[in-house]
């Protein structure tokens, strides 16, 4: 028990000292903020595609904020344009940690990013390059049902033209609900999948299909796991 204790001091410390960095091949889901910014966005045709499937692609978003240097849009707008700008991602190495504490866990939560026990502490390290994304990143959580360690959050992409392989444990939200969803939400801990998604909408170039419009696409393979009622099923 004292030794539980002291790991869960160490890990406290260091994600108070390590400062938070933002930087993906993909949006996080769960950022409340930055949805809204997407969103909003979207609304003003600064952002082609869908955007209700998250985590979403930067590069589906700066490619449309980018385009606005020579353009005015209301006040609230160009505060959300610099909020969204000042996320994007760097390449290179980047740190990142996440504390959050609650006295009651919620069994069903909503978009946000909230803690799924009573400690939830996420430390991560990751890079990026041309071609390559990974992201490492370590969960220690502690509340009534124990502590335990996952790797919940990590994942290797690689990019391919204007697609991305992939594989990890990743945090989806699919629909334009807030508090729930029909498809897919991050409720539960993400699966550990491989799949195929689309980085930039675009339309097609034939004229039989380009009347279609930006275009996404994103298909994934997951195991979801052994401690189920049907154990080892898969998800497509």
């Amino acid at each position: 028990m004292f030794t539980k204790i002291r790991i869960f001091l160490l890990v406290i410390m260091a994600a108070l000292l390590v400062p938070t960095v933002y930087a993906q091949e993909w949006t996080r889901t769960g950022d409340i903020e930055l949805r809204r910014d997407v969103e909003l966005l979207k609304t003003y045709d600064i952002i082609d595609g869908p955007v209700n499937t998250w985590p979403l692609s930067w590069k589906q978003i700066t490619t449309g904020i980018n385009n606005t240097e020579a353009k005015s849009f209301p006040a609230h707008v160009m505060r959300a344009i610099e909020r969204t700008r000042a996320k994007s991602p760097h390449k290179e190495w980047r740190f990142s940690s996440d504390l959050r504490l609650t006295n009651d866990p919620l069994l069903v939560r909503g978009f946000g990013d909230t803690a799924r026990s009573d400690a939830d502490i996420t430390l991560s390290a990751a890079y990026q390059s041309g071609k390559i994304d990974a992201n490492l990143a370590a969960n220690f959580r502690d509340g009534y049902n124990g502590s335990d360690i996952t790797l919940d959050g990590s994942y290797i992409a690689t990019n391919l033209g204007n697609w991305s392989l992939y594989g990890g444990a990743i945090d989806r939200w699919w629909g334009p609900g807030q508090d729930n969803t029909l498809l897919l939400s991050s409720n539960a801990r993400p699966m550990a999948s491989i799949g195929l998604r689309r980085d930039e909408p675009k339309a097609f170039k034939t004229k039989w299909l380009s009347w279609m419009g930006p275009w996404t696409w994103d298909m994934f393979l997951a195991h979801m796991g052994k401690e189920r009622y049907i154990p080892n099923a898969f998800m497509v």
